[in-house]
This record gives structure tokens, sequence and C-alpha cells, in this order.
């Protein structure tokens, strides 16, 4: 037996006919019924019944009522039969609806299940067209399709349906659907919070209303990309207009619903809410901004050198003791800049020390240039990633001169006579040591003069 498993779609006829017998089918109607539609994957039936009457008797059906139950067309005709393989949830409905065809209205059609022979369930498509024969005769053909596998498509979107509007609703981002005219159709309780409406008022909405004017065209122009099927989705930073009147910066993902056919049906809005971001990267580049400032002004010469030497970022005070302008600097290295190679073998020492060991680091140097010579205290600070890794070295350097130039004269003046200049005990003393020390050390000999 062929059981709906194996089955192919089938469809089905009965018509009445009030001037014969419908307890069997002559074989030269079933014949009929069979050669009309033997090639077709229907079931015809023929059947007789009374306007508001819910009482069914069916004339003939064709031979593919076995494929698509399981039974012959003797046994399906036979009183009674078609009625109880009605799914008894879908019983009553089904007569109901038999018993209020209009027979003004051709066309009608009723989706039921039916149980097979081998007890599977099959749903069906029932189209039938009634004709008044008189008062109350009715002759009913029509075709029974077979529409299971639809059926099963619908229950299992359904369901996945559900589950994704669960998700949607207890999404704790903003999220939307529209139609592809742009008009809201559902939204969740995050995208109600967001522009401060409730969700009936949004339903119904054109989505534009909720952009700044700016937006408008743009936002129209995705929306056919993405209809077209020239995109797939589309991300925007969009101002976007509150109940209150107030507006808000928001990333908007936009993407396109298709049907089980693939045809376009909905668009889906996901909203990131930019607003916090914004305050943040706004006090952030105020910040920046001062810090800028405050280094563009200070008079230690601020630089920022890579691994390789590269200035990544140098402030105005270099000109003012190199002569070179900032912008000069950046991605280049002091040799490259052709400064003299003592500062040259300077810095790298100690940008090379600083990444090696991690650490800051510390020395002296003397500018000599062709009109002064200025003192300065160079001081690198490692700038890591977040693995420890110095990157960059963050180079100061101070102009000590002032406090140099004092220091030298303190020392002067204690070894020196304040009157002629001359050395002094301290200093006699003080050079003595020193030279009978370097003496020793070389093994030379020393004689001192006394005037």
């Amino acid at each position: 037996m062929t059981t709906n498993r194996d089955r192919s779609p089938r469809a089905g006829i009965r018509r009445w006919n009030p001037d014969r017998s419908y307890s069997t089918t002559p074989d030269a109607e079933q014949s009929g019924l069979d050669g009309e539609f033997a090639y077709l994957p229907v079931v015809a039936y023929q059947a007789q019944g009374q306007y508001l009457d819910p009482a069914i008797r069916l004339v003939s059906v064709t031979r593919t009522i076995h494929n698509l139950v399981g039974y012959t067309p003797a046994e399906w005709i036979d009183d009674g039969l078609w009625e109880r393989a009605i799914h008894p949830d879908d019983h009553d409905r089904v007569i109901a609806a038999w018993a209020a065809r209009n027979p003004q209205e051709p066309g009608e059609s009723i989706e039921y299940r039916l149980i097979a022979r081998d007890g599977a369930v099959v749903w069906v498509r029932d189209e039938v067209i009634p004709e008044v024969r008189d008062d109350r005769n009715l002759t009913l053909s029509g075709i029974l399709l077979d529409i299971t596998k639809q059926k099963a498509l619908e229950i299992a979107l359904q369901s996945n349906e559900s589950r994704f509007f669960a998700a949607f609703e207890d999404a704790g981002i903003p999220l939307a659907i529209s139609g592809l005219d742009g008009r809201l159709q559902r939204v969740n309780h995050p995208y109600c919070e967001l522009f401060g409406y409730d969700a009936d008022e949004l339903v119904g909405m054109d989505t534009r209303v909720l952009l700044v004017p700016q937006h408008h065209k743009n936002s129209q122009t995705i929306q056919q990309d993405l209809i077209a099927g020239r995109i797939r989705s589309a991300q925007n930073e969009r101002q976007l207009r509150r109940k209150d009147g107030s507006s808000i910066w928001a990333v908007i993902t936009v993407s396109l619903l298709r049907d089980a056919n693939g045809q376009p049906t909905h668009l889906l809005a996901q909203l990131q809410d930019l607003s916090e971001q914004r305050r943040t990267d706004a006090a952030l580049q105020e910040a920046n901004e001062r810090y800028r400032t405050l280094v563009d002004h200070l008079p230690d010469i601020i630089t920022r050198i890579d691994r390789d030497f590269r200035h990544l970022y140098i402030n105005p005070a270099a000109e003012a003791v190199i002569g070179i302008p900032p912008a000069r600097w950046i991605g280049r290295t002091m040799r490259e800049m052709d400064l003299i190679d003592p500062l040259c073998d300077t810095v790298e020492r100690l940008v090379a020390q600083v990444i090696a060991t991690g650490a800051e680091a510390t020395d002296d140097f003397r500018y000599i240039s062709a009109d002064m010579t200025r003192d300065f205290e160079i001081q690198m600070i490692p700038e890591t990633s977040g693995d420890g890794t110095v990157d960059t070295v963050l180079a100061i350097g101070r102009e000590v001169t002032a406090r140099v130039h004092v220091r030298e004269q303190l020392e002067f003046e204690a070894t020196h006579d304040v009157l002629t200049g001359l050395l002094n005990r301290r200093g006699f003393l003080d050079r003595l040591g020193l030279a009978i020390a370097e003496d020793v050390s070389h093994t030379r000999s020393l004689a001192v003069l006394f005037i």
C-alpha cells in the first residue's frame, strides 16, 4: 500500500447528480474522471448535498484518492468514510463550512486534515464549486490538493517565527521591523525607550520621521538598494529625533527579511545608542586638546619617538632651540635631519636603553650651536602596549643652562680668590689631589713649584 510518506502531490473531485443513485459509481463515469485527471497530481471528486445542510454524499472520486489516503475509490465513496477521515480537531469546522457554502461564490476552499488508512495525517486544500440545482439541491465538483509539505513548512516557519519574536522582544538592544514602504510594524521595548514613544505610537510611523532631515535621502537610497538586492545589509551612523525633540546619535544596521520563496518582505533595523560614547569621545577630545595646548606651550622640548628612532610628535619648543619646524620632524630621525652626531648618539643610546629595560633613563647634554651654548637635561619615559612591550618613548628635553651656569659659578667662587680670580688654597689642593691621583695611576712623577 502506498502511504503518505511516499506519495507524490495529488488531489480529488466529487459531484452530485440528483437523477442517479449514489450508492455506487458507474464504471463509465469513474473512467471518465480517471481519464481526465490521470496525469494530474490531484484527486477529483463529485458529491451531492443540500443548501444549508451539512450532509454530504460522494458520487465519484478518482483513483488517485488511493495515493492520498490509502483507500480505494469504492471505499472512499462508502457512506460516511470521508467524514470519518476528517481529523477530530478539524471535523466540526469543516462540516460547518460545507453547510455554509454560498453557491453564488465560486472557487471556495478550505484547508483541513485527513487521517489516512495507515494513520498518517494528510493536510489537504479542498477546492469546490457548488452549483444550485433547485431551491435546495447542490452539485459539488472539486479537487483535493495535498498540502502536507506546505503545512509542515508553515508550521516550521511559525515555530521559527515564534522563537524569532521571543528573541526580538527580549533583546537588550533596540530592534524594529518595518515594511518595504518604511513604516514600522513591530518594535521592542528598548526601541521605545530610545525614542521615548509607546509601541502603539511607533507602529505605522514612517521611519524617516525618526531621522533628522539631512539623513532622509541617504536612508531612502539604502532601503532601495536592499530591496533590489544590490547590498545585503547597511550600517551607518545617524542622528535621530526623540519624541521630546532632543536628538541622539546611533549606529543603525539594516538588513532585509525574506519569505520562504526568497522574496523581500520586511526590513529589520538594529540600533546602537552612541549617546554615551559621543559624550565620552567629546570629553576625551576636550582633554586631548587641553593636553595638546599645554604641551604645545611648554618651554620644554617634548617628542614621541618610535623603536626606529623616528619622531611621531614634537612640540613647537624644538623650533626655538634647533630652528626646525615641528612638521618637518614627523616620520624622520635626528640623523635624517642632519643634526650633530653627539646629540644623535645621546638620544639613540637613551631610547635603546629604555626599550631594552622598560625603565626611565636620564642624561645631560650640552648643545653647542654657532651663536650659543645651551645645557639640557634629557628624560626618557617608556610608553608600553597591553603586553608590556615598549612601543614608543616620550622624550623631554628641559633646558638647564641657567642652573648649570649657577652651579659652575659657585664651584668657581669656591676654588678661586674673589678679588684676583686666581686659584685659592682650596682650589690648589683640589687640583693637586687630582694631579697626584692621575700620576699615581699612570706611574708618573709630579713636581710642584712654589713661588
